[in-house]
């Protein structure tokens, strides 16, 4: 009787178990959307940048350089004779001597000189930046280009043809030397309206050679200049010369290492850049670009290129016959080392090699532009959002974005726009831009950048960037993509929706 019972008991408890088996089965199948089948993937937008090399770009620390001096006769009947390379350039550059910024002990041309005054103004109206040069070696002067007063004051120098220059390691001379260098700094450090200084003007012509102190000066002398330049222009971009004189080891241990100064050449297109100076130009890119400057000015037709006839006559036998084959010896040093700006003014370019003007443009500095972008078709509001990203530069140079004066101020940024607005409504901004300073040619950038939004729910056009976070995150860099629309120098790549979160 047991096992009668118990084998009915047995049965039914099999068939109940057999049916709540078919029932969860059941109940799984039923459930299955919304507990182990993966979500609907995010809708992506692709969008491919195509580089534009033929637009002159207008950005900080690359371009045509402009040289003039504002107390020559009429600059503005300059930019009219000179209307192509003056529209061409992006930087004007002041190389004067002490004497003319500072005449008589604090009175400086800037505050008082209604011409220099109008004309910073008409620079600036002209969307162009300044840079500088202060002389005070007097080499091919016929005036000091120390002011007197300074010798005066008991400063010790010497004569170069009849015309007096003090010794760089006077004491006198570094103390005064050292007042001019802050109140210049005082007016002159704003990256908006200053974009480089030469941070070492001694020696002939600036050059930082032909010092005339003892070689166990030169770090004491180096040092105090530089540091002097770099305490009074804590924002703007410093470039040195570098050259046989100080040693390019005192260059980078000093100039490079200690103050963040960037690198400098005069004499491109000439025999006086070395090997080894080839080669230090090679290895500093891309901590430093070059900024760059012919060597010769252009004499006229059938004119020697260099006064010197032994000189001319080296030139030739290196294949250099005349002043068109000069500028093409120059461009392609400028090119193969890097130069991320180059001197426009007293060089012919365009009465002798107009095609030159143009290559510097395509290729010269650093052309930066999104060459692959990802993003989500709709973003919740509020929560992390991931835009892909493949930056590449078109240019030989770099955007110096890691010295000190900038310290990595400008940072990939992303916004958003409502339909025929001037304004982004919302910027999302990258934090890090370590990647900036080191984004050269053919090596290409993938970066994700994770942004959040805070605007309204809605539909919008999203825009990319790169802009400078110590002005409002301002977009600052115009990029070299031909086929986004912009809005200023915001880059148009999409519409998106941003949604409740």
């Amino acid at each position: 009787m047991n096992h009668s019972v118990s084998g009915p008991r047995h049965g039914l408890t099999r068939a109940v178990l057999v049916a709540m088996g078919i029932l969860a089965l059941a109940g799984c199948r039923s459930r299955s959307p919304q507990t182990i089948a993966p979500a609907s993937p995010v809708q992506t937008t692709s969008v491919v940048g195509l580089p534009d090399n033929q637009t002159l770009l207008n950005n900080p620390a690359m371009g045509w350089v402009f040289y003039q001096n504002p107390l020559w006769p009429h600059p503005e009947l300059v930019w009219r004779r000179l209307a192509a390379e003056w529209h061409v350039s992006n930087i004007v550059y002041w190389r004067g001597p002490w004497s003319d910024f500072e005449p008589q002990p604090g009175r400086y041309v800037w505050r008082y000189n209604p011409r220099v005054i109008t004309w910073i103004r008409k620079v600036r109206a002209a969307h162009k930046r300044l840079a500088f040069r202060v002389l005070v070696n007097s080499k091919d002067r016929r005036t000091p280009a120390t002011p007197l007063w300074v010798k005066a004051q008991g400063a010790r120098g010497y004569d170069i043809a009849g015309v007096w220059t003090p010794y760089p390691d006077d004491p006198v001379f570094q103390r005064d030397f050292s007042r001019f260098i802050r109140a210049f700094g005082k007016r002159f450090d704003n990256p908006r309206e200053t974009d480089f200084v030469d941070a070492a003007g001694l020696g002939w012509w600036g050059e930082m050679h032909h010092l005339k102190i003892p070689a166990s000066h030169f770090d004491q002398v180096y040092n105090w200049l530089c540091g002097a330049y770099a305490k009074a222009f804590p924002h703007v971009l410093l470039v040195t010369n570098f050259g046989p004189d100080v040693g390019l080891k005192m260059n980078i241990r000093i100039a490079l290492d200690k103050y963040g100064i960037l690198f400098r050449r005069d004499g491109l297109g000439s025999l006086w850049i070395n090997a080894r100076q080839k080669q230090f130009m090679r290895n500093m890119f891309p901590r430093s670009p070059l900024f760059g400057e012919l060597c010769y000015g252009y004499r006229g037709p059938g004119k020697p290129i260099d006064a010197n006839p032994h000189i001319d006559q080296r030139l030739s036998q290196h294949g250099i016959h005349n002043f068109s084959e000069d500028l093409e010896w120059a461009m392609k040093q400028a090119l193969e080392y890097h130069a991320n700006t180059l001197n426009i003014s007293w060089s012919a370019w365009f009465k002798l090699e107009p095609n030159l003007v143009q290559k510097f443009i395509s290729r010269g500095g650093y052309r930066l532009y999104p060459a692959k972008l990802k993003f989500p078709a709709e973003m919740q509001r509020g929560q992390p959002c991931s835009i892909e990203q493949t930056w590449c530069n078109a240019g030989v140079g770099v955007l110096p974005n890691a010295t000190p004066q900038w310290n990595h101020k400008y940072k990939f940024a992303f916004a958003l726009f409502k339909k025929d607005a001037a304004r982004p409504v919302a910027v999302a901004v990258d934090p890090s831009a370590a990647h900036l300073s080191t984004l050269i040619k053919g090596r290409p950038l993938n970066r994700t950048s994770v942004v959040h939004w805070s605007a309204a729910p809605g539909e919008y056009k999203l825009a990319v960037a790169i802009v400078d976070t110590t002005e409002h995150d301002r977009a600052a860099i115009e990029l070299a993509v031909r086929n986004l629309p912009r809005i200023g120098r915001w880059y148009v790549i999409g519409n998106t929706h941003v949604s409740r979160n």
